[in-house]
């Protein structure tokens, strides 16, 4: 197959010529370079701009791609599967503790709605605002304490 230009590569690879360019800014890819300075996507390079998206949907982040891509370059399937593999137990981690994150996010929002719930029918005033904050363990912050009083209450949660 003859070599291709970056919109055709973009093109036959699904992707806008913004990811090829962007790839070869962080160093994943190496086009080749006409005469007159256009880049060209031989069989090597596309196959390689193609594995490099497979990772990425994978849910590799870009920045450690280019770890799988050096085990690729070094040696047999074994070492990408190795190195691939730990990119993937690492997502997995990650994953895991967003959805512990919002698990506990969604509790708090709960135990909001029945703060909320509870309240009673008043005529005037509402004594949620000196209730405990629903998104937070700490006790709330005393009424006129003065400017940026409380201010990143739960923010470590």
């Amino acid at each position: 197959m003859t070599a291709l230009q970056i919109s055709e590569a973009a093109a036959a690879s699904g992707v806008p010529v913004s990811t090829p360019r962007y790839s070869e800014r962080i160093g994943l890819l190496e086009p080749g370079r006409t005469s007159s300075g256009y880049r060209v996507y031989d069989n090597a390079v596309r196959d390689r701009l193609e594995f490099v998206l497979a990772i990425e949907r994978l849910g590799v982040p870009l920045g450690r791609v280019a770890d799988v891509l050096r085990a690729r370059d070094k040696g047999p399937c074994s070492t990408v599967r190795r190195e691939l593999r730990e990119q993937l137990v690492d997502q997995v981690a990650a994953t895991l503790r967003q959805i512990q994150e919002l698990r506990a996010l969604e509790r708090r929002f709960a135990d909001g709605f029945e703060r909320l719930d509870a309240l009673p029918d008043q005529a005037t005033g509402c004594s949620f605002l000196r209730a405990p904050h629903p998104f937070t363990t700490d006790p709330p912050a005393p009424l006129g304490a003065g400017a940026g009083a409380g201010a990143g209450a739960g923010a470590g949660e």
